[in-house]
């Protein structure tokens, strides 16, 4: 981006509002919940396959781009060049493989599929078919002179990707809040249960799986982390300006298009009933520090 103090101070505007709503969740968690509740919604449904999609089939773009960068490079040897450009489309693979099976899930296109347990060998064909070809994209459309820069922020960015998906996950362990839904259909469950309460095994976790047979799944609701991989395309889609090089100099367009994308999968999670306003809030906090840690490194590095 052009102005490392703008950004930044995009950044603390977007942490103080995400803040602000998980405050308000914290209080208002259920009145919001059931206003805005609409499981039939066909919108809610797109963005919400959307935010897997696009959060993992990124990763190709990228790993296309540096696979060039490997390609040009005149100083290592061909084994070695060959051999970086394997792994990154082994990489790419993994990654699509993964995506696959998110885009597959029973909330997203898995719920076209009601009770199929998808094979391996089916996530993998299907990453290969819908993800994997990214990896081409950017391939065709990376930087064709080698650029050391360039290279260290494609790393960079790849990294954070894969942290951004580990950490959700594990952080996600750690909390057994119901889901708004699961709540709605009883099971046990009276009234909502606040997120600062769900660390741990709840009463309700254990009873819900037990006696109701619920997956754990229902149980993951705080943080949302759709809302992470999503609202994280505001330092993923900016990045594509270096990846791609058609789109140099368009960072703060690609900032504002990833930030309303993520807001409208945010949107999407109440919708369906998935998660509450602090889920939600949540979740896009640690996307908003995610940026902010990926943002600072590049113009650190850039100042040297």
């Amino acid at each position: 981006m052009t102005s490392g103090k703008a950004i930044n101070t995009a950044h603390i505007v977007l942490a103080v509002i995400f803040a602000a709503g998980l405050a308000v969740g914290t209080f208002f968690d259920e009145p919001i919940a059931r206003a805005v509740y609409a499981p039939d919604s066909v919108f809610a449904y797109i963005m919400t396959v959307l935010g897997q999609y696009i959060f993992f089939a990124s990763f190709g773009i990228f790993a296309g781009a540096l696979c060039r960068q490997a390609a040009v490079c005149k100083t290592v040897s061909p084994k070695k060049r060959v051999f970086c450009c394997v792994f990154c489309g082994y990489l790419t693979v993994s990654t699509s493989t993964i995506g696959a099976a998110a885009v597959m899930h029973y909330e997203c296109l898995g719920a076209l599929f009601p009770g199929v347990d998808f094979s391996f060998f089916f996530l993998l064909i299907f990453g290969l078919l819908t993800m994997f070809p990214l990896f081409f994209v950017g391939y065709a459309a990376g930087k064709k002179e080698y650029d050391p820069e360039l290279k260290n922020t494609l790393i960079r960015i790849l990294l954070f990707i894969t942290v951004t998906a580990l950490f959700i996950g594990l952080l996600k362990l750690f909390f057994t809040r119901p889901r708004f839904r699961v709540t709605l259909l009883g099971y046990g469950i009276e009234g909502i249960y606040p997120w600062f309460r769900a660390i741990g095994k709840t009463p309700y976790y254990e009873a819900g799986i037990h006696d109701f047979g619920l997956v754990s799944n229902e149980f993951r609701s705080f943080p949302s982390g759709h809302s992470t991989m999503s609202v994280a395309s505001i330092y993923i889609f900016p990045a594509l300006a270096y990846a791609i090089s058609k789109l140099k100099k368009r960072e703060w367009l690609l900032f504002a298009v990833g930030l309303i994308y993520g807001l409208a999968v945010m949107l999407s999670r109440m919708l369906l009933g998935a998660h509450y306003l602090s889920d939600v809030s949540a979740g896009a906090l640690i996307a908003v520090g995610m940026s902010f840690a990926f943002t600072n490194i590049k113009f650190k590095r850039r100042s040297r």
